[in-house]
C-alpha cells in the first residue's frame, strides 16, 4: 500500500486510537484487550471506547470549536457543550460538530454531553463497538489500518462474529509519532476534574445504550477488534 497517508490529517481521537497505549490504561494480565496498532501494546478496550469521545470533546475545546461548561442549574447535572466556532472535522470530532450544528440550543445554553455521546451510537448496534467503528472508518479510509475480509463458518455467523479483521499499516506510523507524542503530553495535562466528569458521563451514556440493547461485552470484544485481541 502507498505511504502517502502521512500528509492526510487525522482527527485527534483517531490519532489517539492508533497510539492507544499512550492514552489509556493497559489491559490487566489475563483479561482481554486491544492491541495498539502503532505501539503493539495491549490496552483496556472498554477504557479506550470510553475515552475516545472524551478526547474528541477535549480536542474540539482546544481548537476553539466548543466550550465545555458545567450546568449551573440544580435541575441539570453534568457538562454541556456550547458551540463557539462552527467548523468541520473528521472522525468523532466531525460527528459531534454535525450534531451541534443541527441543534437549536448549541450556540446558546449548549447541549448535554450525555446526549451528544448517545447521539453517536445508533440504536441497533452494540454501543462500545459503535464508538470504535466510528474511528475505524477514518483510519481505514486514510490508509492507516487495512480492512481485510475473512471467511466465516456457520458457528461464527451464529455468534455474530465480524466478517472483517483489521491489520496495522505499520509503514505509515513513524511520521505520526511526533504528533502523537505531543497530543499525549497535552492530554495528560487535561484538567483532572473536568476529565473525570466527562469520563463518567460518557461511560454512563454508553452503558445506558448497552443495557437497552441487551448486548454482551464479550460479543463486542470478539467482534470489531477480532484479530487484534489478546487474552
Amino acid at each position: 500500500m502507498a505511504t502517502d497517508t502521512a500528509d492526510r490529517l487525522l482527527s485527534s481521537s483517531s490519532l489517539a486510537y492508533l497510539f492507544a497505549s499512550r492514552f489509556v490504561v493497559a489491559a490487566e494480565p489475563g483479561t482481554r484487550g486491544m492491541r495498539s496498532y502503532a505501539t503493539g501494546l495491549t490496552v483496556n478496550t472498554r477504557a479506550l471506547a470510553v475515552n475516545l469521545p472524551v478526547l474528541a470533546l477535549w480536542s474540539l475545546q482546544n481548537s476553539g470549536h466548543i466550550s465545555l461548561r458545567p450546568y449551573e442549574e440544580k435541575r441539570n447535572k453534568g457538562v454541556r457543550a456550547v458551540l463557539t466556532h462552527p467548523g468541520e472535522s473528521s472522525g468523532i470530532e466531525g460527528r459531534l460538530l454535525d450534531q451541534l450544528a443541527r441543534s437549536k440550543t448549541a450556540t446558546g445554553a449548549g447541549d448535554s454531553v450525555a446526549a451528544l455521546v448517545s447521539g453517536l451510537i445508533p440504536h441497533t448496534t452494540v454501543p462500545f463497538e459503535a464508538i470504535i467503528e466510528l474511528v475505524l472508518i477514518e483510519v481505514v479510509e486514510k490508509g492507516y489500518v487495512i480492512k481485510v475480509p475473512q471467511g466465516r463458518g456457520i458457528a461464527d455467523r451464529v455468534k455474530h462474529k465480524s466478517k472483517w479483521t483489521y491489520e496495522p499499516n505499520s509503514q505509515c506510523y513513524p511520521p505520526l509519532l511526533d504528533g502523537a507524542t505531543a497530543l499525549a503530553r497535552e492530554w495528560n495535562s487535561f484538567d483532572d476534574d473536568l476529565y473525570k466528569s466527562l469520563r463518567d458521563i460518557t461511560r454512563g451514556a454508553i452503558e445506558g445504550r448497552r443495557k437497552r440493547s441487551g448486548a454482551d461485552y464479550d460479543d463486542f470484544v470478539d467482534g470489531v477488534v477480532e484479530g487484534l485481541n489478546s487474552d
